[in-house]
Formats: structure tokens, C-alpha cells, sequence
């Protein structure tokens, strides 16, 4: 109502300044709409994203083998306390204990002998990849009405893998009788259909009792969707899984609903109707959630900041309008308000900004983003900067003040003498410019930083750009258990390239992720990496030089067969002392990986000494590098009688080092004692000569194995901690350790310690170089881990990924850094600084050009005054825009000191939030460039376009004015 009298004259210039004002108001809160909004939005679609995202982690499932209606009851109602049923999508299923397939059953061939199916009931809910579900949605009655075959529903990955299609026909050996079933669709979905086509992990998955099964039937079975109403057909007690999806969850049920599945499992146990229910839990969406949850609580402290910049620049803008609109209003306020009364009310304003910083930072310092008020500390630091920097202005204008008598011409001693003496009329103009800029700065601070930050985290905890994983077992069986690197390195786009095993260690009572890679090409594999740990110095500290064989191991890469010879005599007086000797040769090839070869049998048949010779062939396309390690299996006597093995000699077709391959004086093959445990109880190195002897005790009992290799008594593995893990085990760079893994005990020694380590996703991992790991494993354990990972560096990850889908065959699966989920919800968080960066600079335009007019209009004295002094027009002109010029420049200046100081202190802080880590990880600071100095160019811009306009209205305005404009209080001042 107050605006509506003020425009009662509807004089032209105040309709103009209503129409300013409203379009400033409309301007604030479309920008501020436009801030909520968009993070809502952008959220809520991040949100709908993990319900996509591929593998286990779109879905968290719980499974019964056996359930009844007891169970479907209790889990209900745990669901419920846990709140569950609030945000998420659950969905249930039964499913009938693995079946195996019955050979020549169907139409379908050449299906393994050992598969099994695990019948899920299940209705399909997304479009299938190929074939149709009618038959699925026309299933309905119980399963006695439905006729065989009954319609199938498989994997897409997995019907290509076994060679089935849309059509074809197999059958199952239920437990009554035979079921046939039809292959009717293929899947390739995510949600509930992707959780239930991936088979519930079943301890021991037997075929139901009473049926038959192959010997060495597959552990894991193949899930194959069936109508629910089929289910019974396949007899035995079905089990139950619920399958949880992200449905319409907010932001902040985010952690609950995380920390909700994580104890699901525990809280079923609990329940007297699971009393020796076995309840199994899978798939990563608990961990997906919690991950979400940090970066939702982390872009908390962030949000605020536009919200923060635009309200403050929005209010000093409408406060220069109203004065504007009021021309008595201030002079008003001043007879209202003692000048004590205004300066004590600056002082408890101040004071209570200093406040609410200092303890708003100290708990961000402290706590991070988990604490509500720390929340602010960003907002509250930004603010604080501003007024510092108002504050140095006044100090630098007053001391500018004292220099300018000694400044040439009359233009800039002028405005310099103005702003001294005036400050407080130029507050505003100052604050909104420094303010834009501070936000601005940060903005673009935190949007660098953390953008390097996320690809560096990205990169280091996939391993590289692109990671394939080709599925067999975790131990190295056979030479083409190893994936064969080479196809991959030659890809195009493909910079680097290494094999890396992933598996399980045991630290003391500590279970850790364990990774192995060739520490040598960790620099090119994680070129982003070393944003933020030190790639090199962990290169370094895993580097790994395997023991130079001797002539006579060292083999050509050319050759394609080689031959052992061997001495044997048994130790007894025995008639009958044959035995029979199986012999391994493990062989380096030239990249550094170590694979088996079977060599021959020995017999062996006598105490005189025999020779023996055993010649076999290489593996196609293994380029051999050395023979590294031997190995002796003998098999048990039918008498009690030791033998002595020994090598004499190595040869192969493609020539070795020197001559006949006799080893030297001083042999590099050495026996490894804890190779295999109890099997080698007893056996000896020979004291003259490679070989062993075996006891004589225990030679009718069993198979006694023996293994010499070169290196057997190596130092301690190198291994790199995480900062986390190391710190909870107490332990430091040097120090030794023990890693239990399966029937290994190898010793290390802590090379290094990191906030991050390359490939592993968690805090609590270890990395050891792949050849060290595998030598030391080789060492101590029957058979080496397997390298079942290829990590790829590539400027295309989805040209890279796609070409090593082709090398990688069937069953091989990728991961790519690009694939991260945290970008989802940090991107909004950067999109809504810059609508705050950009609504401000905007608004704050307006804050100027109200600033340009009240100046014109309170100064018209003034300007009347040094006319009559003899002031030049020009003077005049230049003057005031040198006044408006240096303010803004000062702003200018001191916003970008204060958004960089604001970001030193926070955004590391924020990063780390963001990425999970520990405080160890160092985050180094980077600028947008291009953006910031796009905002710059802005608000420089809006500043000359101000001071332009406040030249040509005063040199309208002293062209014009004459000794009636002259107030008596503005010449007494001027003259003074």
C-alpha cells in the first residue's frame, strides 16, 4: 500500500522505478524458484538413475529357501518397522531350489551337462529384448491348468551365452518328473527383472532331494522366469525373495533407507517365524543408497550459497529502489534513528555475523557436512568475506585519501576524495559487486575441483577407464585361465593396458579387498589419478623386479616345446619300489604372468639311478619367457620308499641361453617348503643338484608334492594400505604383515599408505604389484591367484568398452569410470551456484543502476557547487565514473580474494565429503576459468555501462544547472 501512495503522482520516472522493482522482484524469484526447483528435479531424477544403474547395484534382495505364509507375514511387517515400504519398490517372488537339466530334453543342443535352472515365478514387467510374454500375461489358474512347455523367460547375456533362442525347447529334472520348458523371451532390463534373473546365492545349491544330478553339476545355477503359477510344477518347497528397487524415495530417506537393507537380513533372523531360516541377502543397492545419501548431504552445505547471494543482493537492490521511490525516507530514518542508535545496531549485526561464522566453521571444520549448522559455514563464510572487504575498501580509500593531493589533474583526485569521505554511500554498489564475485569465484572453484576430483575418484576406485572382468575361478587352474592381454593393448583409443586379480585377504581378524596390478603401469592407467594421490610414488613403492632366471631356464619367446630331463633313485631296499611322478612346469611369459603347463609323468622304478626325459608343448600363443617354478607330485608307493628327483636340465626347440641348459654352480631353483602345505611334509632340497627328496614316511599314505622355483625365498611383499584400514590396524609405512589368503600365508611389509587405492571402491583394501603378488603366492600356496580383470586407459571408454566386448566373448562384463552415480547429484549443485552467480549479477545491475540515479539526484548540489568553482564539465564527468570505476574495481578485486579464500577453506572439505574418503585425501584446488571470467567480463561490463550512464547524466545535469541548484549545507561542505 505504501508503494501504491508513493506512485499516486504517477510521474513518469516513478512508474519506471516500480516497473524496475517489480521486474527485480520477479527476476530474484524466478532465480530462486529456479534454484529449488531445479536441485529437486535434478535429485528426484538421480533417484530414478539407481533404479537403472546396471548390475547388482539397482537392486537389494533377501531371500528364504524354504518360505510359507508365516514367513511372508513377518517380513511384511519388518519391512514396515523399518520403513521400507516408504520410498522403496518390493517386489516378491518364489522360486524352486535348483534343478539340473535333463540332456537331449528339448529342441536346444550342445548345452552343458553340469547346467542347472533356477525357476523363478515371476511376470516379466518391461519389454523383453527379443520374443514376447503374451504366454506370461495369459498364464493365470494354478499350475495344473498350464501346459507344457511351460513359457520362459531368460537373461538376453545368458540365452546368447548358451546358445538358446526365442523358440527353442529344454527340459528339467523336477521332483516328480520331467518339465519342459520353452524359451518364449529374452530380458535385458534393469529393476525387478534384472534382480530376479540373477540367481538368489544359495549355500551349496543342490538339486531338489530325489532327483538326479551330474556329477560336478554348475554351484550356480542359471535363473530362468517362469508364470508364478508354474512354480509347484517343479516340486520341493519353494523359497521366497523380496527384491527392494528405488521407487518415489526422497533425498533425505536416503541414509535411513540405506542403513534399513544393510540390517534387513539380521532383523529377519531375529524373527521367531525365520527361527533356522536360512536368509541369504545380495545385490548393492545399500551401498548405491548410502553413497547417494553422502553426496545428497555434502551438496547440502552448497546449496545454500546461491540461496544466501541472491537473498542479500536481492534486499540491497530493493533497498536502493525504495530509497529511491522515497526520497525522504532516509532523511526520515535519520531524525528517527541517532546516528549512536544506527552504529550500535552495525556493531550487533556485525557482531552476530562474526559469531554465527566463527562457530559455524569450527563445527564444518570439525564435523563436516553430518552437522546441521555447519551447513551454513559456506554461506555465512561468503558473507563475512564481504563485509572484510568492504572494510579493507574504506581503509584503502582512506588512505588513498592522504596520497591524492599529490595526483596530477583534477578528475581523480576529485573521486578519490569523494569515496574517502562518502563511503557509506557506495556501501551497497561495493557489497553487491564483491558478493557477486566472491560466489562467482567459489562457483567456479568448486565446480573444477570437484568435477577433477569425482574423474580422479572415478578412475581410481574403477582401476582405470575401463575395466572387463572375465568370469572363471579365483585360482590359477590351466594357461588359458589367464585373459591374453595383448588384443586388448591394441585396441584403438586404448593408451595402457594390465591384467589385475581382485579377491579377499584376511589381516589378523580383518577381512580386506585385495588388489593386484602391474604396479609399473598404475602412472598410465590412472592418468586422472594423480589428481589426487601420488600415482608415481605408489608405482614406486609396489615396484616389483622379478629374479633374473638362469641360462638354462630362460626360454625364447619363438619356442613352442620344451624338455625336462630328470635323475631319479628310490631310497630303500624294497622289491618293489615303482611310483609315478606328474611334473608341472610353471612358465613366465614375457609380460610377467605365470601360467601351468603340464609337462609328463615319471616313472619311476628302482633304487639305481634312472634318467628320464620328458618333452612337451607350449600353449598356442604363449610367447615364453622362463621356466620359474617345477612341480613333483608323487603319487604313493605301494612300499614305503623315498626317491630323490632331480632336474639336470632344461631345453627347448627354440634355443636356451647356454648349450645343453645345465644349471649353474649355484642354482636359482630353490624348493618352496609351504607351497603345499601337509602334501609336503617331510621332503628336503638336495644337498648337491636341483631336486628334492621325498620321505620315506608317509609314501604309501598319499600324493607328496613338491614345487622348486625360482625366488622361493624372496623378502616380504610390498603392500599398499589405505589410509583407513591402515590406521585401524595401527600400522605404518614399514611395518610387517601377514596376509591370509585361502590356503596362503604370504608375509608383506606396508610400502605405502593412501587415501585411495586403484580399484578398490571401499576404505578398508590393500594393492600389491600382480607379478610380486603372484610369486609370492606361487610361493606359498598350491596354485597362484588368477588375474581375472583387464583394466584399460583409453581417450573412448565407450569405443574401448565395446571393442573388448568383442575380445572378451560372452560372460565378460565392464565397468567404466564414466559410470559413477555421484555426478548426478553433485552437477545439479553446481548448476544451481551459477544460477545464483548469474541471478545476482543480473540483479545487482539493477543494484547499480539505482545507485547511478540517487547519486545524480542527491548530488545535483554538488555538481552546482563545482561548477561555480570553475570545474570543467569533463572533469565532473570523469570524476564521478572514476568514482563508480574504482569502487566496483575494488569490489571486483576483493570478491575474487574472498571466494578464494571461502573456497581454500571449504570445498577440500566438501570434496571429501562428496567422494566418501578420509580427511588424509589431499584435495588440490582448480578454477573454471571460463566461466569465471565470463562472469567477470560481465560484471566489468555492467560497471562500464554504469559509469558511463553516471557521466552522461552529469554532464547533462552540469550543462544544465545553475546558482538556484546550489543548496547553502553542499557549498559549505564543498568549500570546506
Amino acid at each position: 500500500m505504501k508503494l501504491v501512495r508513493l506512485a499516486s503522482p504517477r510521474s513518469a520516472s516513478r512508474r519506471n522505478l516500480l516497473a524496475i522493482l517489480a521486474l527485480t522482484l520477479a527476476v530474484l524469484t524466478a532465480a530462486l524458484s529456479g534454484i529449488v526447483g531445479y536441485a529437486g528435479v535434478a535429485s528426484a531424477e538421480a533417484l530414478r538413475s539407481l533404479a537403472a544403474s546396471p548390475g547388482g547395484g539397482g537392486y537389494f534382495r533377501v531371500a528364504v529357501p524354504a518360505a510359507d505364509d508365516a514367513h511372508r507375514s513377518a517380513a511384511e511387517s519388518v519391512f514396515a518397522e523399518l520403513g521400507l515400504d516408504r520410498g522403496l519398490q518390493i517386489s516378491s517372488a518364489e522360486f524352486s531350489p535348483p534343478l539340473p537339466l535333463v540332456p537331449s530334453g528339448g529342441s536346444a543342443t550342445n548345452l552343458p551337462a553340469d547346467l542347472t535352472f533356477l525357476p523363478v515365478g515371476w511376470t516379466p514387467t518391461t519389454t523383453p529384448a527379443a520374443g514376447s510374454l503374451d504366454r506370461f500375461t495369459a498364464a493365470s489358474g494354478s499350475g495344473a491348468e498350464l501346459s507344457e512347455p511351460l513359457p520362459a523367460a531368460l537373461a538376453a547375456a545368458k540365452a546368447e551365452s548358451l546358445g538358446l533362442e526365442v523358440g527353442d525347447t529344454f527340459a528339467v529334472e523336477g521332483a516328480d518328473s520331467t518339465v519342459r520348458l520353452e524359451l518364449v523371451a529374452t530380458l535385458d532390463s534393469p529393476g525387478p527383472d534384472a534382480a530376479f534373473l540373477d540367481p538368489v546365492p544359495l549355500e551349496g545349491s543342490e538339486p531338489v532331494e530325489g532327483t538326479e544330478s551330474s556329477a560336478g553339476a554348475s554351484a550356480v545355477p542359471t535363473a530362468v522366469v517362469v508364470p508364478p503359477a508354474a512354480i509347484a510344477r517343479f516340486g520341493g518347497e519353494p523359497g521366497i525373495q523380496w527384491v527392494f528397487t528405488v521407487g518415489d524415495a526422497a533425498s533425505d530417506q536416503l541414509a535411513e533407507h540405506a542403513t534399513a537393507l544393510e540390517n534387513l537380513p539380521e532383523r529377519l533372523s531375529d524373527e521367531a517365524a525365520f527361527d533356522g531360516a536360512d536368509v541369504t541377502s545380495s545385490g548393492g543397492l545399500a551401498s548405491v543408497l548410502a553413497s547417494a545419501a553422502e553426496a545428497v548431504q555434502a551438496t547440502r552445505a552448497v546449496l545454500p550459497i546461491p540461496l544466501t547471494v541472491l537473498s542479500v543482493v536481492g534486499a540491497l537492490t530493493v533497498v536502493q529502489l525504495a530509497r529511491l521511490l522515497a526520497s525522504d525516507l532516509t532523511s526520515t530514518f535519520r531524525q528517527v534513528v541517532a546516528p549512536r542508535t544506527r552504529r550500535r545496531a552495525s556493531f550487533i549485526a556485525l557482531a552476530v555475523l562474526i559469531v554465527s561464522t566463527v562457530v559455524s566453521l569450527w563445527q564444518f571444520l570439525q564435523h563436516g557436512t553430518d552437522n546441521p549448522f555447519a551447513e551454513t559455514a559456506p554461506s555465512l563464510l561468503l558473507l563475512a568475506g564481504t563485509v572484510l572487504a568492504l572494510l579493507v575498501m574504506a581503509l584503502l580509500a582512506r588512505a588513498s585519501d592522504r596520497g591524492a593531493v599529490r595526483l596530477t589533474g583534477l578528475a581523480l583526485p576529485l573521486a578519490v576524495r569523494q569515496v574517502s569521505r562518502r563511503f557509506g554511500s557506495f556501501v551497497i554498489p561495493a557489497a553487491v559487486v564483491a558478493l557477486t564475485m566472491a560466489s562467482a569465484t567459489f562457483s567456479a572453484v568448486y565446480m573444477q575441483t570437484s568435477d577433477r576430483s569425482q574423474e580422479a575418484a572415478s578412475q581410481i576406485g574403477n582401476g582405470s577407464d575401463v575395466r572387463v572382468t572375465v568370469p572363471d575361478s579365483q585360482v590359477l587352474d590351466t594357461a588359458g585361465d589367464v585373459p591374453n592381454l595383448n588384443p586388448y593393448a591394441e585396441l584403438d583409443s586404448v593408451t595402457a593396458a594390465s591384467l589385475a586379480h581382485r579377491g579377499e585377504v584376511q589381516l589378523g581378524s580383518q577381512t580386506a579387498t585385495l588388489v593386484a596390478v602391474d604396479a609399473a603401469a598404475l602412472p598410465g592407467l590412472l592418468p586422472a589419478g594423480g589428481n589426487l594421490i601420488n600415482v608415481d610414488a605408489l608405482s614406486t613403492a609396489l615396484a616389483y623386479e622379478p629374479p633374473v632366471p638362469e641360462p638354462a631356464l630362460a626360454l625364447t619367446p619363438s619356442a613352442s616345446q620344451v624338455r625336462l630331463q630328470f635323475s631319479t633313485a628310490a631310497i630303500s631296499d624294497a622289491e618293489d619300489t615303482s611310483r609315478r611322478a606328474s611334473i608341472t612346469a610353471w612358465i613366465r611369459d614375457e609380460e610377467g604372468a605365470v601360467v601351468p603347463v603340464p609337462a609328463g609323468t615319471l616313472a619311476l622304478s628302482g633304487a639305481e639311478s634312472q634318467a628320464h626325459s620328458l618333452s612337451f608343448a607350449l600353449p598356442d600363443g604363449l610367447r615364453a619367457g622362463s621356466v620359474t617354478a617345477v612341480d613333483i607330485a608323487l603319487d604313493a608307493g605301494k612300499v614305503s620308499s623315498g626317491y630323490e628327483v632331480e632336474l639336470t636340465g632344461v631345453a627347448s626347440d627354440g634355443g636356451i641361453g647356454t648349450g645343453q641348459g645345465r644349471f649353474a654352480e649355484e642354482p636359482t631353483l630353490q624348493l618352496a617348503g609351504n607351497a603345499f602345505g601337509d602334501a609336503s611334509a617331510g621332503v628336503e632340497p638336495l644337498e648337491e643338484g636341483v631336486g628334492v627328496r621325498f620321505p620315506e614316511k608317509g609314501s604309501t599314505e598319499g600324493t607328496v608334492r613338491a614345487r622348486l622355483m625360482v625366488g622361493a625365498d624372496a623378502g616380504p611383499l610390498p603392500v599398499a594400505f589405505t589410509s583407513d584400514l591402515a590406521a585401524e590396524l595401527g600400522l605404518a609405512v614399514g611395518d610387517p604383515v601377514s596376509l591370509a589368503s585361502g590356503e596362503a600365508e604370504i608375509g608383506g611389509t606396508v610400502a605405502a599408505v593412501s587415501p585411495l587405492l586403484p580399484g578398490a571402491s571401499d576404505n578398508g583394501a590393500v594393492i600389491a604389484d600382480l607379478q610380486a603378488y603372484s610369486a609370492a603366492a606361487l610361493a606359498a600356496s598350491p596354485a597362484p591367484p588368477r588375474a581375472g580383470e583387464v583394466w584399460l586407459a583409453s581417450t573412448d571408454s565407450d569405443a574401448s568398452a565395446a571393442a573388448a566386448a568383442a575380445v572378451a566373448g560372452v560372460g565378460a562384463t565392464f565397468a567404466s569410470a564414466d559410470s559413477s552415480l555421484l555426478p548426478r547429484f553433485i552437477t545439479p549443485t553446481t548448476t544451481a551456484l551459477w544460477i545464483g552467480v548469474v541471478g545476482a549479477l543480473l540483479v545487482g545491475a539493477t543494484a547499480l543502476t539505482a545507485t547511478v540515479v540517487m547519486f545524480v539526484r542527491s548530488r545535483r548540489s554538488e555538481v552546482a557547487v563545482l561548477r561555480m568553482m570553475g570545474t570543467q564539465v569533463w572533469d565532473l564527468v570523469r570524476g564521478r565514473g572514476w568514482e563508480l570505476l574504482g569502487v566496483g574495481g575494488a569490489g571486483v578485486v576483493l570478491g575474487l580474494l574472498a571466494g578464494l579464500g571461502v573456497a581454500t577453506v571449504t570445498v577440500p572439505l566438501l570434496v571429501q565429503s562428496v567422494l566418501d574418503s578420509s580427511d588424509a585425501l589431499g584435495v588440490p584446488l582448480s578454477v573454471a576459468l571460463v566461466p569465471l571470467l565470463l562472469v567477470l567480463l560481465g560484471q566489468l561490463l555492467v560497471l562500464a555501462v554504469a559509469a558511463c550512464l553516471y557521466g552522461k547524466r552529469v554532464q547533462r545535469q552540469a550543462l544544465r544547472v545553475g546558482l538556484g541548484d546550489v543548496n547553502p549545507a553542499g557549498l559549505e561542505r564543498e568549500l570546506v
